[in-house]
């Protein structure tokens, strides 16, 4: 049963946290170049054009949050199935890179200065 006390305290959490959960990817760090490019370059490299504003959809439409899976989605939504493992394997060699080609999360930039995560963290863990 939930009390009064109880409603006070969640209808008067947001005026003092106890803690504050960031999501990374687009909020703190900006992955356009990074885990979206990876996405593109992977598909491509399988001979499915993917453009960036159907990728912008997908990601709009909700469920994407898995980029080796959305990526195994265009792949099968253009009549090539290809396996999970695969798919993250190639993905990877974008993403991380490779012995002879860095990754395109070297791109990564922050969204939010530093000076403002210190200052945050000193008041909210």
């Amino acid at each position: 049963m939930t009390t009064h006390a109880d409603r006070f305290r969640e209808e008067h959490a947001c005026l003092a946290p106890e803690a504050i959960l960031f999501d990374m990817d687009g909020v703190l760090a900006n992955v356009e170049g990074s885990y979206r490019q990876a996405t593109l370059e992977t598909t491509r490299s399988f001979g499915v054009p993917v453009e960036r504003q159907d990728l912008e959809r997908a990601v709009l439409a909700g469920d994407a949050n898995n980029d080796w899976i959305l990526t195994q989605r265009f792949l099968a939504a253009n009549g090539l199935e290809v396996s999970f493992d695969e798919v993250y394997e190639r993905y990877q060699e974008f993403y991380i890179g490779t012995e002879n080609r860095p990754g395109l999360r070297e791109t990564e930039t922050l969204l939010v200065e530093p000076d403002a995560l210190q200052q945050l963290a000193k008041r909210i863990r």
